[in-house]
Protein backbone atom coordinates (compact mmCIF):
# COMPACT_ATOMS: atom_id res chain seq x y z
CA UNK A 1 0.00 0.00 0.00
CA UNK A 2 1.45 3.42 -1.00
CA UNK A 3 2.20 5.99 1.65
CA UNK A 4 -0.20 8.08 -0.02
CA UNK A 5 -3.01 5.86 0.17
CA UNK A 6 -2.53 4.93 3.52
CA UNK A 7 -1.72 8.51 4.91
CA UNK A 8 -4.91 10.39 2.62
CA UNK A 9 -6.96 11.09 5.46
CA UNK A 10 -4.64 13.06 7.09
CA UNK A 11 -4.14 15.50 4.16
CA UNK A 12 -1.49 17.83 5.02
CA UNK A 13 -1.65 17.44 8.52
CA UNK A 14 0.44 14.32 7.87
CA UNK A 15 4.04 16.06 7.23
CA UNK A 16 6.56 13.49 7.68
CA UNK A 17 7.36 9.83 7.84
CA UNK A 18 10.30 7.69 9.26
CA UNK A 19 11.30 4.40 9.53
CA UNK A 20 14.42 2.32 9.80
CA UNK A 21 16.65 4.24 7.77
CA UNK A 22 14.14 5.46 5.73
CA UNK A 23 11.91 8.79 5.46
CA UNK A 24 9.21 10.53 3.45
CA UNK A 25 8.10 14.44 3.95
CA UNK A 26 4.54 15.51 2.03
CA UNK A 27 5.44 18.56 0.77
CA UNK A 28 2.16 20.98 -0.14
CA UNK A 29 1.10 20.84 -3.25
CA UNK A 30 3.14 17.88 -4.32
CA UNK A 31 3.15 15.41 -2.41
CA UNK A 32 5.12 12.64 -0.52
CA UNK A 33 8.61 12.82 -1.10
CA UNK A 34 11.52 10.68 0.12
CA UNK A 35 12.66 7.05 0.60
CA UNK A 36 9.19 5.94 1.27
CA UNK A 37 7.13 4.71 -1.18
CA UNK A 38 5.22 1.57 0.59
CA UNK A 39 4.46 1.39 3.83
CA UNK A 40 5.28 -2.66 4.66
CA UNK A 41 3.64 -4.32 7.61
CA UNK A 42 6.44 -5.45 9.30
CA UNK A 43 8.22 -2.31 9.53
CA UNK A 44 7.47 0.22 12.19
CA UNK A 45 7.09 4.06 11.40
CA UNK A 46 6.93 7.30 13.19
CA UNK A 47 4.41 9.72 11.88
CA UNK A 48 5.19 13.56 12.17
CA UNK A 49 1.87 15.82 12.33
CA UNK A 50 2.26 19.15 11.97
CA UNK A 51 -0.30 22.63 11.96
CA UNK A 52 -1.67 24.03 15.25
CA UNK A 53 -0.17 22.46 18.34
CA UNK A 54 -2.63 20.69 20.73
CA UNK A 55 -5.10 19.92 17.86
CA UNK A 56 -6.34 15.79 17.99
CA UNK A 57 -7.06 14.52 15.01
CA UNK A 58 -8.93 11.62 13.45
CA UNK A 59 -8.83 9.90 10.60
CA UNK A 60 -9.74 6.30 9.17
CA UNK A 61 -7.10 3.88 8.17
CA UNK A 62 -8.23 1.65 5.03
CA UNK A 63 -6.02 -1.15 5.03
CA UNK A 64 -6.26 -5.12 5.76
CA UNK A 65 -5.63 -6.43 8.79
CA UNK A 66 -1.73 -7.74 8.56
CA UNK A 67 -1.35 -11.40 8.37
CA UNK A 68 -1.64 -12.94 12.33
CA UNK A 69 1.16 -15.61 11.05
CA UNK A 70 3.51 -12.89 9.51
CA UNK A 71 6.68 -13.39 9.46
CA UNK A 72 9.34 -10.47 10.64
CA UNK A 73 13.50 -10.84 9.43
CA UNK A 74 15.57 -9.12 12.23
CA UNK A 75 19.24 -8.04 11.33
CA UNK A 76 21.79 -8.57 13.88
CA UNK A 77 21.36 -4.85 15.82
CA UNK A 78 18.21 -2.64 15.80
CA UNK A 79 15.61 -3.04 13.71
CA UNK A 80 12.23 -0.49 13.86
CA UNK A 81 9.55 -3.06 13.31
CA UNK A 82 5.81 -3.50 14.17
CA UNK A 83 3.56 -4.82 16.76
CA UNK A 84 0.80 -6.96 15.74
CA UNK A 85 0.84 -9.98 18.82
CA UNK A 86 -1.78 -9.93 21.42
CA UNK A 87 -2.23 -6.59 22.85
CA UNK A 88 -0.81 -6.32 26.63
CA UNK A 89 1.68 -8.69 26.35
CA UNK A 90 5.26 -8.72 28.07
CA UNK A 91 8.45 -8.74 26.05
CA UNK A 92 9.28 -12.53 27.35
CA UNK A 93 5.44 -13.42 26.23
CA UNK A 94 4.78 -11.86 23.03
CA UNK A 95 8.29 -13.65 21.88
CA UNK A 96 8.76 -16.96 20.95
CA UNK A 97 10.86 -18.76 23.51
CA UNK A 98 13.69 -19.75 21.03
CA UNK A 99 13.83 -16.19 19.99
CA UNK A 100 13.85 -14.34 23.37
CA UNK A 101 17.02 -14.78 24.18
CA UNK A 102 18.44 -13.23 21.31
CA UNK A 103 16.48 -10.31 21.64
CA UNK A 104 18.31 -7.77 24.05
CA UNK A 105 16.74 -4.44 24.21
CA UNK A 106 12.74 -2.88 23.18
CA UNK A 107 12.92 0.92 22.40
CA UNK A 108 9.68 2.68 22.04
CA UNK A 109 8.73 6.56 22.32
CA UNK A 110 9.95 7.47 25.49
CA UNK A 111 10.20 3.97 27.09
CA UNK A 112 12.67 0.91 27.16
CA UNK A 113 13.88 -2.64 28.34
CA UNK A 114 16.49 -4.80 28.32
CA UNK A 115 16.94 -8.50 28.78
CA UNK A 116 19.25 -9.09 31.15
CA UNK A 117 20.01 -12.30 29.61
CA UNK A 118 19.37 -14.29 32.56
CA UNK A 119 17.02 -17.23 30.74
CA UNK A 120 18.20 -19.88 32.25
CA UNK A 121 15.17 -20.31 35.07
CA UNK A 122 12.15 -21.85 34.41
CA UNK A 123 9.88 -19.99 36.64
CA UNK A 124 6.36 -21.48 35.44
CA UNK A 125 7.58 -24.88 35.20
CA UNK A 126 7.08 -25.59 31.65
CA UNK A 127 10.45 -27.22 30.78
CA UNK A 128 11.57 -23.61 29.06
CA UNK A 129 13.63 -20.80 30.40
CA UNK A 130 12.27 -17.42 31.22
CA UNK A 131 14.47 -14.36 30.51
CA UNK A 132 14.49 -11.33 33.20
CA UNK A 133 13.23 -8.37 31.56
CA UNK A 134 14.05 -4.53 33.20
CA UNK A 135 12.60 -1.33 32.42
CA UNK A 136 9.74 0.75 31.39
CA UNK A 137 8.56 -1.65 28.77
CA UNK A 138 5.78 -3.71 30.74
CA UNK A 139 3.32 -4.39 28.07
CA UNK A 140 4.16 -4.17 23.99
CA UNK A 141 0.68 -2.86 21.90
CA UNK A 142 -0.74 -3.49 18.76
CA UNK A 143 -0.51 -0.17 16.50
CA UNK A 144 2.83 0.77 18.25
CA UNK A 145 6.47 0.25 16.55
CA UNK A 146 9.34 -0.51 18.30
CA UNK A 147 13.30 -0.82 18.16
CA UNK A 148 14.20 -4.28 18.53
CA UNK A 149 17.99 -5.08 19.30
CA UNK A 150 19.09 -8.22 18.11
CA UNK A 151 22.40 -10.56 19.10
CA UNK A 152 22.19 -12.59 16.03
CA UNK A 153 19.83 -12.39 12.54
CA UNK A 154 16.47 -13.87 13.37
CA UNK A 155 13.18 -15.08 11.78
CA UNK A 156 10.47 -15.29 14.29
CA UNK A 157 6.76 -14.45 14.23
CA UNK A 158 4.80 -12.69 17.10
CA UNK A 159 3.28 -15.04 20.07
CA UNK A 160 -0.57 -14.62 19.12
CA UNK A 161 -4.36 -15.69 21.48
CA UNK A 162 -6.19 -12.88 19.65
CA UNK A 163 -7.26 -11.43 16.44
CA UNK A 164 -5.41 -7.72 15.72
CA UNK A 165 -7.66 -5.15 16.64
CA UNK A 166 -8.26 -2.74 14.23
CA UNK A 167 -10.89 0.70 15.22
CA UNK A 168 -12.43 2.26 12.25
CA UNK A 169 -10.98 5.56 13.52
CA UNK A 170 -7.88 6.34 15.47
CA UNK A 171 -7.18 9.45 17.64
CA UNK A 172 -4.12 11.08 18.01
CA UNK A 173 -3.00 14.46 19.72
CA UNK A 174 0.01 16.08 18.89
Amino acid sequence: TTISNVLSGLGEVAIGLIGEGISAAQIPGIGWVGSIEYIDQTDGYWLKLGGELNSWVQFTLEVEPPDQNLEYHLLDGYNLISYIGTDGLSPGDALPDEVEPEITNFVGEGIACANLGFCDTDADNDGVPECLWVGSIETLHQKKGYWVRTNIPVDFSWNNSTFFIRNSNDYFSY
